[in-house]
């Protein structure tokens, strides 16, 4: 875990039945303020942390009335994430009250390496970079960073060519969208050997409602416990706050004592503790169009209901509307995000006097996503990292639990592969996916080349020298468990796709059948439409062509 250290306390990190580090782990417990070697255990097996570029970037050093110059954490974000991936069950656990049940991590009997590179400032390439490193070094199987990452060129992307190295080595390296949805080509993590995770809900909800001056009612979310405040209880002005309009957070200053006092401010984000309804950008939208239309003279009531609605009654999963969508600007031939997994009000380990906190975000469902790796890893000890991706990728799901397309959040239509990937990630399905797009670094260098990256930019990746094929080649072409189809404006298109797929089943003599779903105004060939395998690791080829006509001013066209 690259994030902001840990709770080490935490119930959820307690190691019964684990015994010692695996053998063959090279990692370390490292000392620093209120972290000493009984910090670590049979759960937390390495922590470590890295501020040599928080330091070069900052004239004062680090603050530690406010943070721990150790492993352990303040924030609560690398508990919450560490325990997501791995946390031990605990019965009896709440956020005062809401989510009541036993709290556990995905892969709950998983050991935990710490790398603390995140801190109060913000996070540095120079350390999450030596974090990445090191965690490889140390001989960790899985990383997981919920760090987003800008839309580059890999060569000037550090944590790509950091994960290049990873996966090299044979490491599975799983990574955040990023939490600037619902607007398209926002996502991070863009490389094709990084596995890249945006954000859904689950069949958990927390239902309150915000009633308007004008009658009107809108249905969000609440995790506000103290349902006696008689504020609650009566209509109250309503106020709009400018926001950063990149961050979604308050500019600062707007919360003028004087001006929100006795009223209802609409928006602040992750509104957990406060006395809050959290909306979808849609509702939104449309309460602030009610405050510019009316005037001054705008009330609304918010009617928290203190519930947690478990069950088909709640519609899941939805993309979240925060979750970073493509497509890519830059690399469009790569379907980004990978896959959705869990990552809207999860409840988690925390840190402090604060045991477990609901969050949402990316870094929620990179971890859920991170965990199901680590249970294919422990079933396919031999799989590397592209087996694993294509297993979560190809067994993934696209209706809910009512058996409808899963649908956007921000327009509760149907979701495209922009915001949904491939699909929603089932774990118990990758464990056995029967098959999967098998790839080795040296695909990925040729995919690079294929971008017209010369042979000196890719040296920098690949930190050795490399040669590009003589022959020509697509972006496209990358043995990827997706497609991203770019048609050309304004004329018939037609591309046509290869991919190779290896047999990872046990049975002898399978057949698979393609089954096609033809998107508007495109036609899809697949060749052979029937694929047989013999034996355990046969591999068998396959061609699609797409042909369509786009608009004048062009379209990206992906298919899952």
């Amino acid at each position: 875990m690259i994030d902001t250290g840990i709770w080490p306390e935490s119930k959820s990190f307690k190691d019964e039945g684990l015994g010692p580090a695996p053998t063959g782990w090279k990692g370390a417990c490292e000392i620093g303020r209120r972290f000493d070697s009984s910090s670590c255990n049979g759960k937390i097996i390495g922590a470590r942390y890295f501020f040599k570029g928080y330091k070069s970037e900052n004239p004062s050093p680090i603050n530690e009335t406010l943070e721990y110059k150790s492993p352990r954490e303040n924030d609560g974000h690398g508990t919450h994430t560490a325990s997501t991936v791995a946390g031990a069950a605990v019965s009896g656990i709440s956020y005062f009250g809401f989510a009541n049940g036993t709290a556990r991590g995905m892969a709950p009997q998983a050991r935990l390496a710490t790398y603390k590179a995140c801190w109060e400032d913000g996070s540095y390439d120079t350390d999450t970079v030596a974090a990445m490193e090191q965690a490889v070094a140390d001989g960790v199987d899985i990383i997981s960073i919920s760090i987003g990452s800008p839309d580059t060129p890999f060569t000037d992307d550090n944590r790509a060519i950091a994960a290049f190295g990873a996966i090299e080595k044979g490491v599975f390296f799983c990574a955040s969208a990023g939490n600037s949805g619902p607007y398209p080509s926002t996502l991070g993590n863009l490389a094709p050997w990084i596995t890249t995770v945006g954000a859904s809900s689950i069949d958990r909800d927390f239902p309150a409602f915000v009633v308007l001056g004008n009658r009107e009612m809108y249905k969000g979310t609440s995790t506000y416990s103290r349902l006696d405040d008689t504020t609650l209880q009566r209509s109250l002005p309503l106020v709009y706050v400018s926001t950063n309009a990149s961050t979604s957070c308050c500019v600062p200053g707007s919360l003028d004592p004087n001006l929100v006092k006795d009223k209802i401010v609409q928006r602040i984000t992750n509104p957990n503790t406060l006395p809050a309804i959290s909306v979808s950008l849609t509702t939104g939208e449309k309460i602030k169009a009610y405050i510019k239309s009316t005037g001054n003279n705008v009330t609304a009531a918010m009617n928290l209901k203190g519930l947690t609605v478990v069950g088909k009654e709640t519609t899941a999963p939805i993309v979240a509307s925060f979750s970073s969508r493509g497509p890519s600007e830059s690399y469009p031939q790569i379907l980004k995000p990978d896959m959705i997994a869990p990552g809207l009000n999860v409840l988690a380990a925390y840190a402090g006097e604060l045991p477990y906190s609901i969050l949402s975000g990316t870094s929620m469902s990179c971890s859920h996503a991170s965990g199901m790796a680590a249970l294919i890893k422990d079933i396919h000890p031999t799989w590397n990292p592209a087996s694993i991706k294509s297993a979560l990728m190809t067994s993934s799901y696209s209706t809910d639990n009512s058996e409808q397309p899963i649908k956007d959040s921000n327009t509760m239509k149907e979701a495209d592969p922009f915001p949904l990937g491939a699909g929603h990630v089932d774990p118990n399905a990758a464990v056995d996916p029967g098959l999967v797009y098998d790839m080795v670094p040296q695909d990925y260098i040729t995919f690079l080349c294929s971008l017209n990256y010369t042979e000196q930019q890719i040296s920098l990746l690949t930190k050795e020298s490399v040669s590009c094929p003589n022959f020509s080649l697509e972006a496209g072409d990358l043995n990827y468990p997706s497609f991203s189809v770019v048609m050309k404006s304004g004329s018939n298109s037609v591309q046509v796709k290869r991919r190779t797929v290896t047999y990872v089943g046990t049975g002898a003599d399978v057949v698979y059948q393609v089954s096609v779903k033809n998107p508007s105004g495109v036609t899809i060939i697949v060749e052979p439409q029937t694929l047989k395998f013999g034996k355990h690791l046969e591999t068998a080829s396959y061609t699609v062509k797409f042909e369509g006509t786009v608009g004048s001013s062009g379209e990206t066209a992906s298919f899952g």
